[in-house]
């Protein structure tokens, strides 16, 4: 990052943030919508 942008390391913040899956989407439907045929771990 340093190195390509001129940022230390010490002035970049990483969030996570978790978002209620009515708030996301894929195959054309909302995250608590989907059918998925296959078991996901989260």
């Amino acid at each position: 990052m340093e190195s390509q942008l001129g940022i230390a390391p010490i002035y970049v913040a990483i969030s996570i943030r978790q978002i209620p899956p009515w708030n996301w989407g894929f195959r054309g439907q909302t995250g608590d919508e989907a059918r998925l045929d296959y078991k996901l771990n989260v």
